[in-house]
């Protein structure tokens, strides 16, 4: 059925009966697939597999040890085709943002570990007489995952070394060429979690939003190929198109949702599923 609280669903399909806790120190920091428990088996370094959980390199009492039986392992794990893809971009592994980092891995072992990985997305928007105008992006047909499909305006995974801001603005110099005379003005706006459970794992992940509001004049380009196009639109057509179609990538639809929360253009008296939509946001 058409609406918005079905992409919330589709964003939390996770069944966590599928997994057992990845842990390190008694904490966990990731889940791991049943299913590939064998995968494992060759990583005992890596993997100390139990009945009931996996622990992260029990015999390893470094930060360089655990994220050099882990790069070994990932590598080999990509190798038989067990990863949805390698970056060669490192990402924290880490039980909550902001912690000291356990380890560093590849960002494609993220969802195989199911380890929370974050990401920055901003919604450009243009104020017109008629009202506001959204920026929506078109991925390229050569993006590993989701070609082709509709986007946030910028978006990008949180790799080590970046701060947040820093981050978001590389990517709007990169993805849509906004200077930084622009993008100095991003306003942070909160952030959404989800649960999405898919071929290669579990992505449990976080999104740090931002808003940047652009000048009418102002044209995004395509600067580092991951993007096909812009399409500046009406907020009550991109609020149509999500609501009654599946074009836009899967956790761009909640970004986009989550500003027509904050921007009053969805609330509980024209919404039946506002409380729920609000409450699937923070998963």
């Amino acid at each position: 059925m058409p609406g918005f609280y079905r992409h919330i669903e589709f964003a939390n399909n996770a069944d966590i009966t599928h997994f057992l806790p990845y842990v390190w120190q008694g904490k966990r920091i990731g889940w791991i697939r049943k299913t590939n428990l064998d995968f494992l088996s060759a990583h005992s370094e890596a993997f100390n597999i139990q009945s009931d959980q996996v622990i992260l390199a029990p015999k390893i009492d470094t930060y360089e040890g655990r994220s050099n039986v882990l790069r070994d392992a990932l590598s080999d794990l990509y190798d038989k085709g067990q990863l949805g893809g390698w970056w060669d971009e490192l990402y924290p592994l880490v039980q909550a943002y902001g912690h000291e980092p356990i380890a560093e891995l590849e960002r494609g072992g993220c969802p195989y570990l199911g380890m929370r990985s974050w990401g920055v997305h901003m919604t450009g928007y243009v104020s017109k007489p008629d009202g506001l105008y959204l920026w929506v992006a078109k991925r390229s047909m050569s993006k590993r995952n989701d070609p082709g499909m509709l986007d946030n305006m910028v978006a990008g995974g949180q790799p080590l070394g970046l701060s947040i801001k820093d981050n978001m603005q590389k990517e709007c110099e990169e993805e849509a060429g906004i200077p930084l005379s622009l993008s100095q003005h991003l306003k942070p706006v909160g952030s959404i979690t989800y649960c999405y459970e898919h071929k290669h794992g579990l992505k449990p992940d976080q999104i740090f939003n931002f808003d940047l509001e652009l000048p009418e004049d102002f044209i995004p380009q395509a600067m580092d190929g991951e993007v096909d196009s812009f399409t500046l639109m009406p907020v009550h057509e991109v609020m149509e198109l999500i609501s009654q179609t599946d074009d836009m990538k899967y956790n761009c639809n909640l970004v986009f949702i989550d500003f027509f929360i904050r921007h009053g253009y969805l609330h509980a008296d024209n919404e039946p599923e506002y409380s729920d939509i609000c409450l699937g946001l923070q998963q």
